[in-house]
């Protein structure tokens, strides 16, 4: 494991910089997440997407177009075994001028329409 000389907002700001996007997963989760962390779960920092793990995607009844703390929420399967892949999809309803693409998502899923 390495660590980095990072504070949280900086590394929000390296990762826009690049024009990359930040989705911190699995949220809510007991261990390694930013409840488990930080205490909350906020937009403060710049987040992008926020991903909560399948399990209470599941459990919370939660769609492609839900937010929380503002943002939009994703899922994804979090693959540890062979049979978990591509278990989990999110789809993009299909919108004039969409390619499918991640941008189209992101935009789609924050209100702004596709790229």
């Amino acid at each position: 494991q390495v660590g980095a000389d990072l504070s949280l907002e900086r590394l929000v700001r390296e990762i826009h910089d690049r024009r990359g996007w930040v989705v911190p997963a699995h949220v809510f989760r007991h261990r390694f997440s930013l409840w488990s962390q930080l205490g909350a779960v906020d937009a403060g920092p710049g987040f992008d997407l926020l991903e909560i793990a399948y399990p209470q995607w599941v459990r919370e009844n939660y769609r492609l177009g839900c937010r929380y703390a503002g943002l939009p929420v994703i899922t994804g399967s979090d693959a540890h075994f062979l049979e978990d892949i591509g278990r989990v999809i999110n789809r993009l309803p299909l919108v004039d001028g969409a390619d499918g693409s991640l941008a189209d998502l992101v935009g789609y899923l924050r209100g702004m329409g596709v790229a």
